[in-house]
């Protein structure tokens, strides 16, 4: 009986040890793609005329190389179809960088922004996702 009680204490702590290695990782992930497209966002506002200068270029570059490797493992706790969304508007970030249109720059930014703390939020430890 008491050997029961032991394997199931350690079942136990070890799945508790992976739930909270997973939310600080995805919330780790989530925070930095936010960071890194403010910069971006707030070094394109900065820009005048040209937008397509190395500096926000290198932060773009810095973004996509993020989200690269953060997609894999974000994937084994967000719907594919979101993070989709994510990859696509980040393609459109860069077309529009490199061909110097700010038209729909704001728009990406905020989605990108608003799927970060969207699953923040979600992924989170809090009364409200448990129950």
């Amino acid at each position: 009986m008491v050997k029961r009680t032991i394997i199931i204490l350690i079942i136990t702590a070890l799945l508790f040890s992976i739930a909270i290695l997973e939310e600080v990782y995805i919330t780790t992930s989530l925070n930095e793609l936010y960071d890194k497209t403010n910069n971006l966002q707030v070094a394109i506002e900065a820009s005048e005329g040209d937008i397509n200068t190395p500096e926000n270029l290198q932060l773009l570059n810095d973004l996509i190389k993020h989200w690269d490797t953060s997609e894999g493992y974000i994937c084994l706790t967000v719907n594919h179809n979101e993070l989709e969304v994510i990859g696509q508007e980040i393609v459109r970030l860069r077309a529009s960088i490199e061909e110097n249109d700010k038209g729909l720059l704001t728009e990406y930014f905020e989605v990108i922004k608003l799927f970060a703390d969207k699953h923040r939020h979600t992924m989170s430890f809090t009364i409200q996702n448990i129950l």
